[in-house]
């Protein structure tokens, strides 16, 4: 089973259409009991949590063969630093990934590619 964090986001709602069109079985974390309504809607299970929060993480990923992480921010705001998704948020996802068992985890940067940059 797949698990996708950030299934809810622009890439994120693309590829549940197409995992939906091949009856592919996903677990997607969302942030909200609305965007877990809007997920199960089109089939999925869905489970709340935070990857910024690694305690809302424990449990989720049992029984999940890849990791699609998805989740990025284009630009700061209030308390949501690129360094707290980004690279908090990120290992906070690996680490539970690795307590879980799971042998796969793609990685999709918000960002892009750049030497320059520390993220």
């Amino acid at each position: 089973m797949l698990f996708i964090a950030g299934a809810t986001g622009f890439v994120g709602s693309h590829l549940l259409k197409a995992l939906q069109k091949d009856a592919v079985e996903a677990r997607c974390l969302v942030r909200t009991e609305e965007k877990a309504r809007v997920v199960r809607a089109l089939g999925f299970d869905a489970v709340t949590g935070d990857i910024t929060n690694r305690e809302s993480l424990k449990g989720k990923l049992k029984g999940i063969e890849l990791v699609v992480h998805l989740v990025g921010i284009i630009q700061e705001s209030s308390g949501i630093t690129f360094n707290r998704v980004h690279v908090e948020g990120t290992e906070n996802l690996i680490n539970e990934a690795l307590s879980a068992g799971v042998k796969n985890f793609f990685y999709q940067s918000a960002l892009g590619a750049d030497l320059n940059s520390p993220f």
